[in-house]
């Protein structure tokens, strides 16, 4: 049984990743928490401890659609990433789930 702190919503969302500013690699966002997102990306640069960016897309030409959120690589694996969003980016998070929940179960972007 899982132990987590925070409930996954499952997302679908298309992103970028960034490091140092620079997209680095494409990603689609599996899920999400309030705190933290899990991306399916074929991307080996990732590593645990890193800091990085990835948009958050919301929905097409609308102000505000698309958002950059830092947060920390907390795991690596054949499949992904999964990131700790810092404290300051979970309002964006809590939107984006939010909307995801207003649109169906799953959004592609």
């Amino acid at each position: 049984m899982e132990h987590r702190h925070h409930a996954r919503v499952p997302v679908g969302i298309t992103t970028l990743i960034y490091r140092r500013g620079l997209p680095i690699a494409t990603g689609r966002i599996r899920d999400a928490s309030t705190h933290g997102v899990f991306i399916e990306t074929e991307c080996c640069e990732l590593a645990r401890h890193q800091r990085v960016q990835c948009e958050l897309r919301t929905a097409e030409d609308r102000p505000g659609a698309m958002q950059c959120v830092w947060g920390s690589v907390v795991r690596t694996g054949e499949d992904g990433a999964a990131l700790e969003l810092d404290a300051g980016e979970v309002q964006v998070a809590d939107a984006m789930i939010a909307f995801v929940k207003r649109n169906g179960a799953s959004v592609h972007g």
